[in-house]
């Protein structure tokens, strides 16, 4: 066992302890220190687990409070993982004194009272001097003092106030915690997370989807890579007049049903769009047309325009004669397929080219563009600075309605080009929050250039939807995919890809792109890795002996190394498992990790990782004595109300090695003995 105290000249002094195992809690004190005694030490192990003491308030106080008293620039050295050295104990972090005891298995720590630790810890925190009772100098154990004490700055009103509401805090849990538990000794696990460089995690709504039935890459006639390892996601877009043919009264759901069905033997989900107009497929002939012929013929409900000897049938989006029947297909469709779990999402649908929310084809190739900029308030209803909008609010408004009306227990996904049709649902309020699609990954930024742009209106502006849309990657996933054009080159093309999906915290990306180069295969293959969550346990500090019945307060660190978090509903499950691998204790957590990502600041590196300590207590009455291992899983929970066709996925698989064939991965072992 050794012990260290370093006190520094900013009123501050900063306690390690460490053994074969872990280095334990930092202890933010206070004041002239002599040197540490047992009493206080024995607490510390229990201190690790409580992580709000431990962490929250106390490294709060370090820079917060503590800075200005600093002589040096020199910040608390957090990031050292042992004891200082003797170079570190004088002129880099100017320790005054050290205090070391050697022959770590004669120690013996000796047990005080509840009041008699207490009563130390306020003592050790406020400054007051202590020797070490030379009774607790077990034989065989050496005490070297190498400096003396030295007088701190004085302490401010607050930082005293702090520290004494931490004290409470400690013994409130200490004196809680007593009452059940027996623990002997402990121990901390840590992992190492598996990195970018192995081959990419396959989990639900992450990574690389299969895209409106294009394999995934690389594909089988680039040898040269290694195949994809799978996705859960795939996808596709349907032309309404593949749905409703006939008449405006009879729906034919065959087309996305066969893709429901093919994904799901690939143990996937299934998400889709219906288009009203897509520039790139004609119905027959030199015609290309996206409605039913019924709806053509329709008076009021379509235009047609004439580019490059082809008719182009283009829906007159702001008509009752186009917006009723539009209501009617979101309508069945939802009926049909809103309770169907094997459906992941649905994408807002039935406005603009491939309805993707804007009509750049329409305004420059058939030459109709939308109002300009200084008349879109007044023709449209809101701001319009491109001229690639041509539908109204309220026209908006409608198709919004019978959206969420259509499908309130699944996931709504939209393509964000246009600012109305974002902000209302951004602002919508169903069981899922709506997410975000966004084209042409690489060229422009995945929120698009309305709420990116310096000149923006909606930026310059300051308008609430911008923030809204940049933040809503926190509740729902943001979905790419590629252009198919590359205007600066391929070398640009990836590296803007792999930043906007980093800083923008896209979740998925889609299989449709143009095959990189040999020199850009890995940034592209990195971007697919990033995307979305890559969840591991980094740590985990439980009990290693303990009396049978004790109630064991344990603390596992979660850590996503994704760009965002996931959106699904997964359940965090720790198991005791005996000897002989049976589960004979379940603990289900409250974790969220949905709750866990980072700010992104894409620079060469790796994303941002944000992590967060899950403290739970671990009942073990009923138990004989024996060896147990504690294992996690992540349980896929995610299901519709009146749920058909059920999907149930295996458990997450986390970015760490060590899993079984449960799903679960050990994280300790834990000895009960009397």
């Amino acid at each position: 066992m050794e012990f260290e105290v370093t006190v520094r000249p900013a009123a501050a002094c900063l306690y390690r302890c460490r053994d074969a195992d872990h280095q334990a809690a930092r202890l933010y004190v206070t004041g002239p220190v002599s040197c540490i005694d047992f009493g206080i030490a024995e607490i510390a192990p229990l201190a690790r687990t409580i992580t709000t003491w431990r962490e929250e308030p106390l490294t709060a106080l370090a820079p917060a409070a503590l800075a200005k008293n600093y002589r040096s620039q020199q910040t608390f050295d957090q990031h050292q993982a042992g004891p200082a050295t003797d170079s570190e104990t004088s002129a880099a972090i100017g320790c005054d004194y050290c205090c070391t005891a050697e022959s770590p298995a004669s120690i013996k720590l000796p047990r005080h009272s509840e009041a008699e630790v207490i009563r130390r810890l306020i003592m050790f925190m406020s400054g007051q001097r202590y020797d070490v009772d030379p009774k607790n100098d077990k034989a065989g154990t050496q005490l070297q003092i190498c400096a003396s004490q030295m007088k701190c700055a004085a302490r401010s009103a607050m930082l005293a106030l702090a520290l004494l509401m931490v004290t409470t805090s400690l013994w409130l849990v200490l004196r809680d915690v007593s009452k059940s538990t027996t623990v002997h000794s402990w121990r901390t696990f840590a992992a190492a997370a598996i990195p970018f460089s192995a081959t990419d995690l396959v989990n639900p709504k992450r990574g690389q989807y299969q895209d409106a039935g294009i394999t995934l890459y690389p594909r089988s006639a680039t040898s040269s890579y290694p195949a994809w390892p799978g996705t859960y996601d795939a996808g596709d877009r349907f032309l309404w007049s593949q749905i409703q043919p006939a008449n405006a009264d009879n729906y034919d759901f065959t087309s996305i049903d066969k893709e429901i069905a093919a994904a799901r033997t690939h143990n996937q989900r299934f998400h889709f769009r219906i288009m009203a107009f897509a520039s790139c497929c004609g119905d027959s002939g030199n015609t290309v047309m996206g409605v039913p012929q019924w709806l053509h013929a329709t008076p009021g409900a379509t235009t047609d325009y004439y580019s490059g000897g082809e008719k182009y049938v283009v829906p007159n989006w702001n008509a009752d004669a186009y917006l009723t029947p539009l209501e009617h297909l979101i309508a069945a469709l939802g009926a049909r397929y809103d309770h169907d779990e094997r459906v992941e999402w649905f994408e807002f649908s039935g406005y603009g080219d491939f309805s993707e929310n804007h009509i750049w084809f329409i305004a420059e190739n058939l030459r109709a563009p939308g109002p300009s900029p200084e008349n879109s308030i007044a023709q449209l209803g809101y701001y319009s600075q491109f001229t690639d909008q041509s539908i109204t609010k309220a026209s908006i408004t409608r198709m919004v309605n019978a959206t969420l009306t259509a499908f309130p227990d699944t996931q709504i996904i939209v393509a964000g080009d246009n600012p109305e049709i974002t902000r209302q649902l951004l602002a919508a309020s169903p069981r899922r929050p709506v997410g975000i699609r966004a084209d042409c990954l690489g060229v422009y930024p995945p929120p698009q250039l309305w709420a990116t742009r310096p000149d923006s209106w909606y930026v310059q502006h300051h308008d609430p939807v911008v923030t809204a849309l940049l933040a809503r990657w926190r509740t729902a996933p943001v979905v790419t995919e590629w252009c198919n054009d590359q205007p600066n080159g391929a070398a640009a093309y990836f590296q803007q890809a792999i930043e906007d999906t980093v800083k923008y915290h896209v979740s998925l990306v889609a299989s449709n792109v143009v095959p990189p180069t040999s020199d850009t295969y890995d940034i592209w293959a990195r971007t697919n890795k990033y995307a979305g969550y890559r969840y591991a346990i980094t740590s985990a500090t439980v009990p290693d002996s303990a009396t049978p019945g004790s109630v064991l307060p344990i603390t596992v660190r979660w850590t996503n190394f994704g760009t965002a978090p996931s959106y699904d509903n997964w359940q965090v499950v720790y198991e005791l498992r005996d000897s002989e691998n049976a589960v004979v204790k379940t603990v289900q957590s409250a974790q969220a990790l949905h709750n866990i990502g980072a700010e992104q600041n894409y620079t060469t590196q790796d994303p941002a990782s944000a992590t967060n300590d899950d403290t739970f207590t671990l009942p073990t009455s009923g138990l004989p004595a024996g060896d147990y291992v504690l294992a996690a899983k992540v349980v896929w929970n995610d299901h519709k109300p009146k749920g058909i066709d059920t999907v149930n996925y295996s458990p997450m698989t986390l970015a760490q090695a060590g899993r079984d064939g449960d799903g679960g991965y050990p994280i300790g072992s834990i000895q009960l003995t009397r």
